[in-house]
């Protein structure tokens, strides 16, 4: 089997893998017309995400939280290149808002935010969180399996 072949293999395996996790995912859900209580789940799934993002240097490299961040983050490297616009308009690459998230959280020597901004040419405070923020909608599209 050629190389070529066994990358068609794996992309057709990690598509048949998603969409399974999605309908799966979708089957163990309740339905719900309710707003306030589909916000709410938004938000706990959000907020666990970030909770694994925040306590990612502190946890042991073998400990569960850890290697799930770590196999999240490479899935989120590979993410199909998306572009992401900011309530300013401005054009923010999918490349800067991945390395937003490890610089942010992943690296071993945190780095301020003024130094994080300059690296990845950030002008604007407001932009950093919003990045950060569809950065975490990612990361939970891939735990969870669908779109929130």
């Amino acid at each position: 089997m050629t190389a070529t072949e066994w990358k068609k293999i794996e992309r057709m395996a990690k598509s048949i893998a998603y969409r399974n996790g999605k309908k799966l995912a979708k089957d163990q859900r309740k339905p719900t017309d309710n707003k306030s209580e589909m916000e709410s789940e938004k938000a706990r799934k959000r907020d666990y995400i970030l909770s694994l993002l925040e306590r990612y240097r502190t946890e042991p490299p073998d400990s569960k939280e850890r290697k799930t961040m770590d196999r999240l983050i490479e899935l989120h490297r590979e993410y199909p290149e998306k572009g992401y616009r900011d309530f300013h308009g401005k054009h923010v690459p999918f490349k800067v808002r991945h390395n937003l998230l490890v610089l942010a959280f992943i690296i071993r020597e945190p780095k301020p935010k003024s130094e994080i901004m300059k690296l990845l040419g950030i002008s604007q405070e407001s932009v950093y969180d919003n990045v950060i923020q569809q950065g975490i909608s990612d990361l939970v599209q891939l735990y969870y399996g669908y779109e929130i």
